[in-house]
């Protein structure tokens, strides 16, 4: 899991993703198979709400997957910190969530620092569908 978030992300998560997964492991939701894992997504409970943040995974599909799970662990106020549509893969998923009755509240802004940066914020982002939180990456 810490190596497709590592590939995804482009930064080590190594202490913050095992932390949300002990504390909360019942939301915690990973796919795998033989050749390794395809997608994570996990969430967090917070004062009057879920929050499904990060979701990470191969395609689109398996992503989608991941968060329904989730939102049948869940009830009340659920927020998904989704990272929008500007790439395709995301669209349908984007999409998804919207068929499932989440609304956009406010675009999630991103910036980047340096022209290295500034066309792929992330290493693989195709692979990221969800924040961890809007605040917390």
């Amino acid at each position: 899991m810490l190596t497709l978030d590592r590939a995804s992300y482009g930064a080590d998560r190594a202490i913050l993703l095992p932390d949300q997964i002990e504390r909360f492991p019942d939301l915690s939701l990973v796919v795998s198979d033989a050749s390794g894992v395809l997608g994570f997504a996990l969430a967090s409970a917070r004062t009057g709400q879920t929050i499904i943040g990060p979701v990470v995974a191969s395609e689109a599909a398996t992503a989608i997957t991941l968060t329904a799970a989730l939102l049948a662990r869940t009830d009340g106020a659920i927020r998904c910190d989704s990272l929008g549509v500007a790439h395709g893969h995301r669209a349908v998923y984007h999409q998804e969530l919207e068929e499932q009755g989440f609304a956009v509240l406010n675009p999630i802004p991103l910036m980047v620092y340096g022209p290295e940066r500034a066309r792929t914020p992330f290493a693989i982002p195709h692979h990221l569908f969800a924040a961890q939180s809007a605040t917390a990456g």
